[in-house]
């Protein structure tokens, strides 16, 4: 007997995690960055100015960035405290480029998805002594093969998602559900 195949595309892929933050930033001089993996900028609380790659960008509280690998990004705080959620990544799609460097604002629903992904992380990676050569954050020694994969996968749904939600790629796949609104500003 022949069985019918269905091949289970894979649109994007998670490979690894490199920083998980959640903390308040103060008012402070701005701060610039740059790497070769992309980065999820989550603003939970107050508003921030960004210039990416050159480009003023405003994100208000309850909207986040998808910075693009080796786009160099400045923050700078606005007003008294800022609530932010950071994660970092590598990833492996074509299919997420429609929704880099740009304001994307998330529903509620998404913004404790968002939160819920970085507190996972950070229970299974952690902080590395500070060194010039090397940055990021290693495995915690309770962290399982098991929960990292699920860290991969619950963060791969919620990019095909926010793909899905945000007139990026497969189109013929996107849902009117609206999970989030993609802000272009």
């Amino acid at each position: 007997m022949k069985f019918m195949t269905t091949e289970i595309p894979a649109y994007l892929s998670v490979r690894a995690i490199h920083t998980a933050y959640h903390f308040p930033l103060l008012v402070s001089a701005a701060v610039g960055d740059v790497h070769d993996f992309p980065e999820i900028f989550y603003l939970h609380k107050g508003e921030n100015h960004l210039l990416i790659d050159g480009k003023s960008v405003h994100l208000r509280e309850g909207q986040m960035i998808l910075y693009r690998p080796l786009a160099y990004h400045v923050s700078e705080v606005l007003g008294e405290q800022m609530d932010v959620y950071i994660l970092s990544f590598d990833l492996e799609s074509k299919e997420i480029e429609s929704l880099y460097n740009r304001p994307i604002t998330l529903s509620p629903e998404y913004r404790l998805r968002v939160m819920e992904l970085v507190e996972f992380a950070r229970t299974l990676i952690q902080s590395v002594p500070h060194s010039p050569e090397v940055r990021g954050m290693a495995r915690r020694e309770s962290a399982t093969d098991y929960d990292l994969q699920r860290l991969g996968n619950a963060l791969e749904d919620f990019l095909i998602d926010l793909i899905r939600a945000g007139g990026g790629k497969p189109t013929e796949e996107r849902e009117a559900v609206a999970p989030c609104v993609v802000a272009a500003e």
